[in-house]
């Protein structure tokens, strides 16, 4: 009968790392557009993601090219508004989404760190910039001096929201 124990409890102690909970997708900070300013809420604003990039291979694509990942606009109490396909036509190039000024979150994949929520904040005429670990943001040194939104290893993410000019609902 000991025997028989000590194998349970050992195939329990085998199997319980299988049974734990999801991870949760990593919060970062709020995003929003270089230089935000006041605008009512029905004004429009443009959202570029560079999400991470799709892990599946499009062979019916020709030439060969990458794209990046799908991703979810939530709005701010977490409800779907919109699934993006994010491709630009032809070109290697996230989609550019018109959205109604105001705050949302992104659902996305970053690099390295699988799902992510990604606040954002949408300006009128202004353009909100988000990049999951693509590199793409790294090349923009104004950024450096701009306390931006990063990812745990330092990547920069985008520019922080500037609270005081978000849209009034």
């Amino acid at each position: 009968m000991k025997q028989y124990a000590a194998i349970c409890l050992l195939a329990a102690a085998l199997l319980a790392p299988g049974c734990a909970p999801l991870q949760k997708p990593l919060v970062l900070d709020r995003v929003g557009p270089a230089f935000a300013q006041h605008a009512s809420a029905d004004a429009k604003g443009t959202l570029i993601v560079f999400s991470a990039f799709d892990v599946h291979a499009h062979f019916n694509d020709l030439p060969y090219r990458r794209f990046y990942s799908d991703y979810e606009v939530l709005s701010e109490d977490g409800r779907l508004l919109q699934t993006v396909r994010n491709q630009q036509g032809l070109a290697e190039a996230p989609r550019h989404v018109e959205l109604p000024a105001g705050a949302y979150r992104i659902a996305a994949r970053a690099n390295g760190y699988g799902s992510v929520i990604v606040p954002v904040m949408i300006a009128a005429d202004q353009v909100t910039t988000v990049d999951l670990g693509t590199g793409h943001l790294r090349r923009k040194i104004s950024m450096l001096s701009s306390n931006p939104v990063r990812l745990p290893d330092g990547q920069i993410v985008g520019y922080k929201a500037d609270s005081a000019a978000s849209p009034k609902h």
